[in-house]
């Protein structure tokens, strides 16, 4: 199910390249994901995701082959992930903030596995230090995470 349509144009050097936003609804989410030639990129979901997701493998027709960065930033819900054969590339901070997640299986079809810091990426908080004075600190998305397939 289609709910919005968007066209984005994008300008480069050599010419234009057309890229086209759109919505389809799997399992209970709506997946926001961009046709790029051939393939689709998935660039964040609706409502939030929680406990067990798995990553569609086509959208509009077309096999996702990216997860964008920060397409699941702050999912704090979400426990377990399945991410499809044909994702090649994972963006920086895709799973940034998914604090509860403690699985991941990865499909055959990802051609760098991603640094943890790349895919969860890093964020602040604020503590209070053995002085007692506010203090920063900075950790990575996900400290839960236990098993990687």
């Amino acid at each position: 199910m289609h709910i919005h349509k968007m066209l984005v144009i994008w300008g480069a050097l050599m010419g234009a390249v057309t890229l086209y936003a759109d919505t389809e609804m799997v399992n209970g989410y709506s997946w926001v994901y961009t046709i790029n030639g051939e393939t689709a990129e998935l660039s964040y979901n609706y409502p939030q995701p929680s406990g067990i997701v798995i990553v569609p493998s086509t959208l509009g027709g077309k096999p996702v082959t990216r997860i964008c960065e920060g397409a699941f930033g702050n999912c704090s819900g979400l426990r377990e992930i399945a991410i499809p054969d044909n994702v090649v590339s994972i963006g920086y901070g895709a799973f940034v903030g998914c604090t509860n997640l403690v699985k991941m299986t990865i499909g055959s079809g990802l051609e760098d596995i991603p640094q943890y810091e790349s895919i969860f990426g890093e964020y602040e908080f604020t503590y209070i230090d053995e002085n007692g004075e506010e203090a920063v600190g900075h950790a990575q998305g996900s400290a839960s995470l236990q098993e990687v397939e």
